[in-house]
């Protein structure tokens, strides 16, 4: 699915970034109206694995939806298959299993869904707002809203890093 053929007028871009070495992690949200920007958010976050900033973006992105457009169809695209799919798929599997996964057959261990309160948090929102859809979009091919969330991640991240070295 391409932008152009979105099926809704409101549509969000989310990206979250990650510095290993410093820890920490940016996301970056962009509001769209019929094409047009109307709002965007950032912020950053210490965190241990690159999927945390992805699920924050994501949340971001339906706290934004809460308090600006409450109820209205939306479209929130993300370059991160992982945080599509298990928003799409795997959430409700989890939720179903106690937040643990498992193995396909069944055998074996079950272990921790990782960044489980973010996944949590997120099912609760997209439970109750359904005519929110999750898309997936490449990542870093020039798309422009792509591009300004993952630049607003990235500034994130350089923002905390100053006021790290500052303290």
């Amino acid at each position: 699915m391409s932008e152009s053929s979105a099926p809704h007028d409101l549509q969000l871009f989310v990206d979250g970034s990650y510095d290993p070495i410093k820890r920490i992690g940016g996301w970056g949200v962009v509001a769209l109206r019929h094409n047009v920007e109307v709002a965007s958010r950032s912020g950053s976050i210490g965190c241990t694995d690159s999927s945390a900033p992805e699920l924050l973006a994501l949340l971001e992105a339906l706290r934004w939806l809460d308090e600006n457009t409450p109820g209205e169809a939306a479209t929130i695209w993300s370059d991160s298959t992982y945080a599509v799919t298990g928003c799409n798929r795997w959430r409700h599997i989890w939720r179903t299993n106690h937040w643990r996964k498992r193995a396909p057959n069944g055998r074996g261990r079950s272990r921790d869904v990782p960044n489980v309160d973010h996944w949590k948090a997120l099912d609760t929102c997209l439970t109750r707002c359904d005519r929110i859809e999750i898309a997936w979009c490449k990542g870093h091919v020039g798309l422009p809203w792509n591009e300004l969330a993952d630049a607003l991640a990235r500034q994130a991240i350089q923002r905390a890093t100053v006021a790290t070295a500052v303290c």
